[in-house]
């Protein structure tokens, strides 16, 4: 039995000492020992030997060493139920080969153990004594190279527990040992919990990234740090990690019947005012397994919880570009590019969501976190933009596009075109304002709910005002496909082979030729050049030009007065139709009401002819009121167009045969060349066309 192997890695603590206080005995103070299967191990003969030298050298024992006597025979009785003891001395030499402790001395081993323990700076001495073993290591002739982090690796299949569901610590004697999770690797945040963990523990790893390749390289098996010296001392003790925001617990075992309850571990947390996110599921569990030595999270904090920032949602595409269309048949449309965003007065562009002031959070000890609030953005207004009381919204001050310029929100009333509208720019829709530097090409449409102006012509294109004018510097080539559409008035030098609809007058300097024109007011081409030849012209006030026709006797349709759209008849004679209807209904119900009237006895009345009399008034009100809003219809169109008889069609100097005149429903065919002459209706001879000399 001289030569029992004693094993005191689970009865460290019955000495009183801490890892680093028996390493300072074993390394300083002489005891021999050595290491085998990763565990420190000692002979029960140089154990005997060593106290017995000390003894002699004291004098008397000391109580530590007395306590080191109690435990080897503790040890010597464990070590016989063993199975792995070896039995003979080669046996046993051949077991420990290859497996000593580095040897240390220069200490003073005349004064007890407890003294020196008390008396010096441990870690440093033992440090100072590790770097001296290291330096003459490297010197003898067989030394293997010394790394400030010896890293083992250890197979268990003990059930761990894992701490923030990545990894796992262990603590024997002189070493800490580590296990990741299969599933973590080297890029894994597991890592940076894990180093956080050994900065809260204060343990001394030295090379790092050493150690975080050795786990990845053995996943789910243990690896081993030698002289990580456990932070914890105590049968449950806790440790709060520098941030509060965790509390680590290690239950240890003072000898082979020690017990923990679940008293001890909550008297561990009351010791270090542990109040807030204790895991009792964790306490329970260590309490039935009897877990020591196991590193486990024992409480955590409540993170606070950031405001959010405040946002922005744009009611638009802020990063919107000139970019064709897929179409059904998978060609692309270039002329569509929609790089447009049209807004009306009051639409709101932008709203605002304001930043939220956050949730607080707690440590393990209950202390408020504060939370920081959400930062806030500006919402700039940029021209014709206006921001809202509550400066949570912007909206449109007027009609036009809207974008982003400098961070800020902008509503364009004015889109200008550099060049000609073709596939630089495709088909233009705003809501505002046109201005075109260049031409309409042919196969393009340009749309605006404002003025539109063409710095050159048109072609055979689409352009349509919704609110305003056309004014055109150069012609219209219209080929037959051009259509011009506004609802005020359109200008061009001249018109050709063009269909023109206008709200307003219809003016050109030059010739309309060829074209089909409808005017709300006037159709005029009154230059030096100004004439109308061919197609079908329509006006409400006036059709004037220097020469209506041509000598090769051009068929020319002229009418005065827009149809009807359902009628198909002139507006003025719909108009005046349906307000002598109105006021002949009108008189036929008012003497209906009068006849029954009289045939009722005020002394005997008949309810019938009561009732009859009553429906056939409530027939004549709405009758009333129809009449009244005919003739403000009558009267509007009056005043904007004048009476009957003072609309004319005019030829400054001639007008040619095959002119076919219209006004008023009443048409006439110019059968000679006649001079100077207006057409006007003759309101005297039931609206005959008459004419005069100009």
């Amino acid at each position: 039995m001289k030569k029992i192997i004693l094993d005191v890695v689970q009865t460290m603590e019955l000495l009183g000492l801490d890892s680093a206080g028996l390493s300072f005995a074993v390394r300083n103070q002489g005891l021999p020992a050595f290491r085998l299967a990763g565990e420190v191990k000692f002979r029960y003969s140089d154990v005997e030997e060593w106290i017995g030298k000390r003894a002699k050298n004291d004098s008397i024992v000391d109580e530590t060493d007395e306590e080191l006597l109690r435990l080897i025979g503790v040890s010597i009785e464990r070590s016989a139920m063993r199975a792995d003891i070896p039995k003979s001395t080669v046996e046993f030499d051949n077991l420990i080969s290859g497996h000593p402790m580095p040897e240390f001395s220069g200490t003073d081993s005349s004064k007890p153990l407890k003294t020196q323990i008390e008396s010096s700076d441990n870690s440093s001495i033992a440090s100072d004594q590790l770097e001296k073993a290291a330096s003459k290591q490297d010197n003898a002739p067989d030394a293997q190279p010394k790394i400030p982090l010896v890293i083992d690796e250890l197979d268990s299949l003990d059930d761990s527990l894992l701490l923030f569901n990545c990894f796992s610590i262990k603590f024997a004697v002189f070493d800490a040992l580590f296990r990741v999770a299969p599933s973590v690797n080297l890029d894994s945040e597991a890592f940076n919990l894990l180093e956080a963990t050994i900065k809260d523990l204060g343990l001394k790893i030295g090379d790092y990234a050493s150690l975080k390749k050795k786990l990845c390289q053995f996943p789910g098996k243990w690896v081993k740090v030698a002289d990580a010296s456990n932070p914890f001392s105590g049968r449950a003790k806790v440790i709060v990690s520098n941030d509060k925001m965790t509390a680590y617990l290690l239950l240890s075992a003072i000898d082979e019947k020690t017990h923990i309850a679940l008293a001890d571990i909550e008297e561990a947390l009351a010791a270090e005012n542990i109040v807030e996110g204790i895991d009792m599921i964790t306490a329970r569990h260590l309490v039935e397994n009897q877990l020591f030595g196991q590193l486990a999270v024992i409480a955590k904090g409540t993170k606070p919880t950031p405001g959010e920032d405040a946002r922005i949602e744009y009611r638009f595409d802020i990063e919107k570009t000139i970019t064709p269309k897929a179409i059904e048949s998978g060609r692309v449309d270039f002329k569509n590019l929609d790089g447009i965003t049209n807004v009306k007065t009051g639409d709101v562009l932008a709203v605002k969501s304001e930043a939220s002031p956050g949730s607080p959070g707690k440590d393990v000890r209950g202390n408020i976190i504060d939370a920081p609030s959400g930062n806030d953005v500006l919402m700039l207004p940029g021209d014709n933009v206006v921001v809202s009381e509550n400066g949570l919204e912007l909206s449109a001050a007027a009609d036009g596009n809207v974008f982003m310029r400098a961070d800020r929100v902008n509503v364009n009333t004015v889109y200008v075109v550099p060049g000609d509208v073709d596939y630089s720019c495709g088909n233009i829709d705003f809501a505002g304002l046109v201005t075109i530097r260049g031409s309409v090409r042919e196969g393009f449409s340009v749309s605006a709910d404002s003025n539109i102006f063409i710095n050159d012509g048109v072609e055979g294109s689409s352009v349509e005002s919704r609110n305003g004018d056309i004014s055109i510097r150069l012609g219209v080539q219209g080929q037959n496909k051009a259509v011009l559409k506004a609802a005020g008035n359109i200008t061009a030098k001249y018109i050709n082979q063009a269909t023109v609809d206008a709200g307003g007058d219809v003016s050109t300097q030059e010739a309309i030729m060829l074209s089909n024109i409808k005017a709300g007011g006037s159709i005029k081409a009154v230059g030096s050049k100004g004439c109308i030849i061919g197609g079908n012209l329509s006006a409400q006030n006036a059709i004037e030009a220097v020469s209506l026709g041509s000598d090769s006797h051009t068929k020319t349709f002229l009418t005065l007065e827009m149809l009807d759209s359902e009628t198909n008849a002139p507006v003025r004679i719909t108009l005046n139709r349906k307000k002598n209807s109105i006021e002949s209904e009108v008189k036929k119900l008012s003497a209906e009401i009068e006849r029954i009237k009289k045939r009722i006895d005020k002394r005997n009345p008949e309810k019938k002819l009561i009732q009859s009399a009553a429906e056939l008034t409530r027939k004549l009100k709405r009758l009333e009121k129809e009449k009244t809003a005919c003739y403000e219809e009558v009267n509007c169109f009056n005043s904007r167009f004048g009476l009957s008889g003072t609309r004319y069609i005019k030829a400054l100097d001639m007008i040619y045969p095959q002119v076919i005149l219209n006004i008023e429903g009443n048409k006439l065919r110019i059968e000679n060349n006649q001079r100077r002459a207006t057409f006007c209706c003759d309101v005297e001879d039931n609206h005959a066309i008459i004419c005069r000399e100009s």
